[in-house]
């Protein structure tokens, strides 16, 4: 009999070996000392999404396999405490993709695109939000302000004002 499918709500450190089908809401490549990984976020059939972690050593393994708005099974990952300083997601753990884990069944699950949840300006002005959560905002870009290279780096900063449309 086939294992069933878990949902992203209950993954833990309590077991190694989960069965989830997910849909890649987005992707997007990491360079750390001159290294490259991948990481997404996946979301399931309850729109609970959850950060991921592709090392560089499954870099090449997986990058021509995951595309985002294609859905998955994947099985046997490692689910480690999201201590991220910038959090993608609130779930409480991130999925670090390691040798054993499989990726299958593409595209053969129903699962619809992650739900966006909009954060008012008014909440951020006002400090009514976690700092280490990324959030969704929508706005007009009403103004570019200066552009300065960041001491050491090669890393331009630019400044934007924006303003909401709500």
């Amino acid at each position: 009999m086939a294992k069933p499918f878990e949902k992203i709500n209950d993954i833990n450190k309590m077991k190694e070996l989960w069965k989830i089908a997910v849909k890649v809401h987005h992707q997007w490549t990491v360079i750390s000392n001159n290294k490259e990984h991948i990481e997404l976020i996946f979301v399931d059939a309850n729109g609970t999404d959850v950060h991921v972690i592709l090392p560089t050593t499954l870099k090449a393994t997986f990058d021509s396999v995951l595309f985002v708005n294609n859905t998955y099974t994947v099985t046997n990952f490692l689910p480690q405490i999201n201590d991220l300083m910038f959090k993608t997601s609130e779930h409480p753990f991130v999925i670090r993709f390691i040798a054993g884990t499989r990726v299958s069944d593409i595209n053969k699950h129903e699962i619809p695109g992650k739900r966006l949840n909009f954060k008012p300006f008014s909440e951020i002005i006002s400090g009514n939000w976690r700092n280490d959560l990324l959030v969704d905002v929508i706005g007009l870009v009403e103004e570019i302000g200066y552009k300065h290279m960041s001491a050491g780096s090669k890393k331009q900063q630019v400044n934007l004002i924006l303003k909401d449309l709500v």
